[in-house]
């Protein structure tokens, strides 16, 4: 049976690698993409150690998105733009009306209406 202090120096060994190879790379800071990194590395682990490489490998946050999630994008943006188009013009700009019929926050709204470039009164 290991002793305390080899169970410490194991534990210790993923967080380790997980520092070097975050200050390897240049991090966004998005603590979600981490978070998904750790879940796959604890899927992938043999149980004793984190497989950080194979779950980093197929998360690969700096890879190029696969052309059918590009195509998604696209279509998901147009739709916005679409839709959001249509209820200015309905509501005549109130964004507390298009928020309401959007059953969105207006704050959301408002941002979605700015990327578009429609000014919300």
């Amino acid at each position: 049976m290991k002793g305390a202090n080899e169970q410490r120096q194991a534990h210790n060994v993923p967080v380790i690698q997980l520092r070097r190879r975050s200050e390897a790379s240049c991090w966004r800071g998005n603590v979600r993409e981490l978070r998904t990194l750790l879940k796959q590395a604890i899927v992938e682990s043999d149980g004793h150690r984190l497989m950080l490489e194979r779950a980093a490998e197929e998360s690969s946050g700096g890879a190029e998105p696969e052309p059918a999630l590009q195509l998604y994008d696209e279509a998901r943006k147009e739709l916005d733009r679409r839709y959001y188009t249509a209820l200015y013009h309905r509501f005549d700009g109130n964004l507390s009306k298009i928020a309401k019929a959007a059953g969105k926050q207006r704050v959301t709204v408002r941002e979605v209406l700015r990327r578009l470039g429609l000014r919300a009164r």
